[in-house]
Order: C-alpha cells, then sequence, then structure tokens
C-alpha cells in the first residue's frame, strides 16, 4: 500500500510538470481559419463588399469581434474619407448578430457580439456593407485599390481568398495584389482575371498582416464624378480648411446686402438755393447730424432776412477794449409761413420784451435752444431725411 501512494504521487507530479512544460494545445488558439471576400463594383461607382469570416475562438471565451475599416486617409490634395452605408452582419445561415459601429481615429469600427453572452469555438460572421468613392479615377483608366483584408487583427489568418465582379458591360484590364505587413510590395500567392472579374488569393497572414488588391478597368464603365461634385466632396472632407474662404464668402454678401452706401441718384447739378425749401438750421444739421448753436444763429439772421426782426451791432467801449453786442428788435409776428421751430424761435428770443439784447439770452434762452433742437429733428425725420432721430441714435 505504501508503495502504491507513492507511484500515485510521483504520477500527479509528473502530470502537473508536464502540464506545465508542454505547450498549448492549438485547438486553444484564436485564429481566423478562412476569410472571403466578395466585391460588386455597380455602375453607380459605389461597391458592395461582403465578408465572410470563419473564426476559431478555440477554447477562449468572447463577447464577439471588432471589425476596424479604414475611412479617413491623407492625400497629397488633403483628406479623403470613404461613405460607408447599408452596413449588415449575420451568421452562416443569415440569422442576424447584434452590432454597433463608431467612428474612431480615422477607422469605422464596428463591434459584433452580445455584452451578456460569452462564446466560444467556430463562429462564421459574414459582414455585408456599401462603400462610395472607393474607386480612383485616372487619365488611361479607372481602378479600385481595396484593402481586403486590413493589418489591426490580432489573430493568424489560415487563408485569404478575394472576387472583384465589375458591371456587365466591363472587362478587368489589369490585377495586382499585395500580401504582408503595412507598406509591403509582396505579392499575394495568385492572382488572375476573367472577363469581369478577378481573383485574389493568399495563404497564411501572421498577426498584423493584410491583404491589398488593386483592380484596373477601362474608363466609362462606371460613373465619374464632375469638377463640381469632386469639389463639394473635398469640401466636406477638409470643411475646416475651406472655413477662411466661407468667412470671406460670407463677409462678401453681407456687405453686399447690408454694407454698400445708398446708390446715388446720378450726377447731382449745383444748387445756389436749399432744396426742397430747407431753412438754414435744417441745411446745418443735415450736414454734420447736429443742430447746433452756430445753425441757430443762421436761423436768426434768415429771419430778419424774411422781415421778422431787425438786427443791430452794438459797440461799447470799456476802458482799453470794447464790448460788442447785438440788439434784435421784432419787425412783425410769427405767422402761417413759419414752422414750429422758427416760430418757437422767435417766442424764445423776446419772451423778455422787444426790443432786447442778445447778451440778455444768456441765462434763460438754453431751454428754448434745446426745445428748437429737437424740433429740427422732428422736422427732418418727417421730410424723410433721417429714418430716425440723430441725436438719439448717436447715444
Amino acid at each position: 500500500m505504501p508503495e502504491t501512494k507513492t507511484i500515485k504521487k510521483i504520477g500527479l507530479g509528473l502530470a502537473m510538470v508536464l502540464m506545465l512544460i508542454l505547450p498549448v494545445s492549438a485547438g486553444a488558439e484564436e485564429k481566423i481559419d478562412a476569410y472571403d471576400v466578395k466585391i460588386k463594383i455597380n455602375p453607380d461607382a459605389s461597391i458592395n463588399v461582403i465578408e465572410t469570416i470563419r473564426y476559431d475562438f478555440g477554447t477562449a471565451r468572447r463577447h464577439g469581434i471588432f471589425r476596424n475599416i479604414p475611412v479617413k486617409y491623407k492625400t497629397e490634395e488633403g483628406n479623403y474619407q470613404l461613405r460607408i452605408s447599408d452596413i449588415a452582419v449575420a451568421d452562416k445561415n443569415g440569422r442576424s448578430y447584434h452590432f454597433t459601429k463608431s467612428y474612431i481615429d480615422n477607422d469605422l469600427k464596428i463591434k459584433i457580439g452580445d455584452a451578456d453572452k460569452l462564446i466560444s469555438g467556430k463562429k462564421t460572421y459574414v459582414i455585408a456593407y456599401k462603400v462610395k468613392r472607393a474607386i480612383n479615377y485616372f487619365d488611361d483608366q479607372d481602378e479600385l485599390y481595396w484593402n481586403v483584408v486590413g493589418d489591426q487583427w490580432k489573430v493568424e489568418i489560415e487563408q485569404v481568398s478575394a472576387k472583384v465582379e465589375l458591371p456587365e458591360e466591363g472587362i478587368v484590364g489589369q490585377v495586382a495584389c499585395y500580401a504582408g505587413a503595412y507598406g509591403s510590395t509582396k505579392s499575394c500567392l495568385n492572382k488572375g482575371l476573367n472577363g469581369r472579374q478577378a481573383f485574389f488569393s493568399h495563404g497564411k497572414l501572421m498577426a498584423g498582416e493584410g491583404l491589398t488588391i488593386v483592380v484596373g478597368f477601362p474608363k466609362g464603365i462606371v460613373w465619374e464624378p464632375g469638377a463640381w461634385e469632386k469639389f463639394l466632396a473635398r469640401l466636406r472632407d477638409n470643411g475646416i480648411l475651406f472655413l477662411p474662404v466661407a468667412v470671406l464668402a460670407g463677409m462678401i454678401y453681407l456687405w453686399q446686402t447690408r454694407g454698400r452706401d445708398p446708390r446715388g441718384r446720378g450726377t447731382i447739378i449745383a444748387q445756389f438755393d436749399a432744396p426742397d425749401q430747407l431753412s438754414p438750421a435744417e441745411v446745418g444739421t443735415l450736414v454734420d447730424e447736429k443742430a447746433e448753436a452756430k445753425d441757430i444763429t443762421a436761423e436768426i439772421i434768415y429771419l430778419a432776412i424774411k422781415g421778422y426782426l431787425k438786427i443791430k451791432r452794438i459797440e461799447e467801449k470799456k476802458w482799453f477794449s470794447k464790448k460788442v453786442d447785438y440788439k434784435l428788435e421784432k419787425k412783425k409776428e410769427g405767422d402761417a409761413a413759419l414752422n414750429s421751430f422758427q416760430l418757437q424761435l422767435l417766442r424764445g428770443l423776446f419772451k423778455e420784451g422787444n426790443p432786447i439784447r442778445l447778451s440778455q439770452l444768456e441765462e434763460s434762452f438754453y431751454q428754448d435752444f434745446r426745445n428748437i433742437q429737437k424740433q429740427i429733428y422732428a422736422a427732418l425725420v418727417e421730410k424723410g431725411y433721417f429714418p430716425h432721430n440723430p441725436s438719439r441714435v448717436r447715444s
């Protein structure tokens, strides 16, 4: 019995050592058994892509997989972005998988799987989507340049195949393919063409390696956008670069519609009389948009010319100087020929008596002056020379 126990202990120890030193079986390693891609090029220059990925999780327990599709590229003309739509994910029997999509850096990231469910073993994922702006246009031919397998997979891929199909009237002109790490110029194992179809295949790809294909075909097979469509697409991809141009265009539009001075009336003939029967105070206010003391002074002289008052200059000697004053004498009362501020001016000048010296008005005329200012502004607004009271606008 002791010997039996000893043998069991030795056997158990050997088993534990073997578990530590022997490699884990291949079945436990994650890998992709097959990666098959079918691409159909449409007459409108869009492409339909169907990827069939046979993924082996081995003994690992995962929620699903990630499929990263590069959509943003740097070119000599700036940023270039693919347009991807109509995404669908199903198993080999056509049953839909749950998935979400997001844009991270330059990639469209498709997250396939259920966060509440763990899976292992072999699963098949059929990913379908539509791509616009994947065709390159050259002078002598058009071309599809496509990363069939990106270099972001972290597992080995046992074998890859791809088929590209042109529209019915198309004929494949030339093909090329490259396998390996990013930037590799190593050709894939097999490539060929047959009428409007091109075929590619390759053996094992290590983690971080990809497969890129090139299919050239004659011009006119697919639609090519015009200069205006290309400009709009470039604007969409590089909006920030066109921001200064957009701001300039907006400022030009605002200047054209709101900032330019009103159109003139053509040649203006000089007139040596006030237009529109305007008084001197009104004309002076129009010049600088202010009714000032000099404008009221001109109005007093104007009333004298019209015979409503008389102005006499008075000089008085004061020791070694002389004092100048003016005597105002009202000759007739205001009548219907005068406007409101002219009547107010007459009343303000002679409210202390008749005749009166100008120096006597220094302490009392300022209130009349304010009222006359307001009436001048109101008269010019009423006649359409100002849209609003210029004094209020300045404030």
